[in-house]
């Protein structure tokens, strides 16, 4: 009996946590902020051009990945995909971004679209580059993929409000941030787990070199002053050449490194820290980029998984209206109106 009440007890924690009922506007606008985040990236990244130049560089040997070779299978796995497949590729998946910007058909645009942008990772890694900056981002494409982020701020959500309305002959008044839904919490959560996830790996990393359990050699300074150095030659950084010729700069950054890295899961146990962590991380990765030129872009915009939207939203309109000398302006109209049912 003690062992059923413990399950059950645990059960209603793990629910309350994953699936308390929030609000789906955070989802919604995290959606509209993650995917047009992406789609600027496809563009600004040139990823169409790389993809196809990269069949006519000759000495890289193309090794396919999994998903590469499942989707590419008439052509095998030893002959480059011709240039028509891929750009085709390409751009149905810049198509199904943008419907999964505007919420039509969202779950279906989000997976399609998350499928063709691990496609066209995939294939750039299948000729032996590897980077992991991406990685987190092309996760989160399909948790939201699964998720409810269309149920607010999205074309189908108007559509169901507008056959709603138009079956009732009466418009119903409504409030996006007002919408709550059990599924809201658990897409949100589980990119903030994989955030906390990511930064202790990267910690762990740097405090193990070889056989010996913790180390301190990242935070001597010399380590840190070769990396920027190195980076800073090979990719054309002089504020990074520059700073690498100073040790102490080796020192100070490098322990905040780990300090971040290393503390970073606070923010899921005191959310309120947030404020601090999210604007030290966009300078955190925004210095490593202008000294190293790790685009690590995508994370600054995951962060907005972090950001209780809604309650920001309602705590500035409710300022500005306790600061305001003048009426709220309201709209009159009649919501039994037919005529007026689709305005």
């Amino acid at each position: 009996m003690k062992i059923q009440q413990t399950r059950l007890q645990l059960s209603q924690i793990w629910n309350a946590y994953w699936f308390r009922p929030s609000p789906l506007f955070d989802l919604a606008l995290c959606r509209i902020i993650i995917v047009g985040f992406q789609l600027g990236y496809l563009i600004f990244r040139d990823y169409l051009h790389k993809i196809l130049e990269l069949g006519n560089i000759s000495g890289l040997a193309y090794e396919p990945l999994h998903i590469v070779s499942l989707l590419t299978f008439p052509w095998g796995t030893q002959q480059v995909p011709p240039d028509w497949f891929l750009s085709l590729i390409f751009y149905v998946t810049f198509i199904f971004g943008i419907t999964s910007l505007i919420g039509f058909k969202t779950n279906l645009s989000l997976m399609v679209f998350a499928i063709g942008n691990l496609f066209i990772q995939c294939y750039i890694f299948s000729f032996g580059t590897h980077h992991h900056p991406q990685a987190l981002l092309l996760i989160t494409l399909f948790i939201l993929a699964l998720s409810h982020c269309g149920g607010v701020l999205s074309l189908d959500d108007l559509l169901r409000k507008l056959q709603t309305h138009i079956k009732k002959q009466r418009f119903l008044p409504f409030n996006v941030l007002n919408k709550n839904s059990k599924f809201a919490r658990w897409p949100l959560l589980t990119v903030q787990w994989l955030f906390a996830l990511v930064y202790l790996s990267a910690a762990l990393h740097k405090l193990t070199q070889g056989d010996r359990l913790l180390s301190t050699d990242w935070m001597n300074g010399y380590t840190l002053q070769y990396f920027l150095t190195n980076d800073g030659l090979r990719w054309g950084s002089d504020l990074g050449v520059w700073l690498g010729q100073y040790r102490i700069v080796g020192i100070v950054f490098g322990w905040i490194a780990i300090i971040f890295e290393a503390t970073f899961f606070l923010v899921l146990i005191f959310p309120q820290l947030v404020w601090v962590y999210i604007p030290a991380g966009i300078g955190f990765h925004t210095g490593i980029y202008l000294t190293q030129r790790a685009p690590f872009f995508p994370f600054m915009a995951l962060y907005s998984v972090f950001i209780p939207w809604t309650w920001v939203i309602k705590t500035l309109t409710l300022r500005q209206q306790n600061s305001s000398q003048f009426p709220k302006p309201e709209i009159l109209y009649d919501g039994l109106c037919p005529l007026c049912i689709r305005s």
